[in-house]
């Protein structure tokens, strides 16, 4: 049942499921820039529109900046 709900979270969608205004995206996208210390382009920001989106837009940004930072 915990795999099949995170399947489920991971596919919600912002505005159709999670009713969420053009405003709160704009925060979750800041709030996720301050967490993560990333910066997600306007162009970025667009094209994610689910929560899976943005987890994995999330950690292959976080991971491509650490293995910069490796070299």
């Amino acid at each position: 049942a915990g795999e099949q709900s995170l399947h489920l979270a991971r596919c919600l969608n912002f505005r159709n499921r999670l009713s969420a205004t053009p405003m709160d995206k704009t925060e979750i996208m800041i709030q996720l820039e301050t967490a993560y210390g990333i910066q997600i382009s306007d162009a970025d920001a667009r094209r994610l529109k689910s929560v899976g989106d943005i987890i994995t837009y999330v950690v292959t940004t976080v991971d491509k900046r650490d293995k910069s930072y490796a070299k």
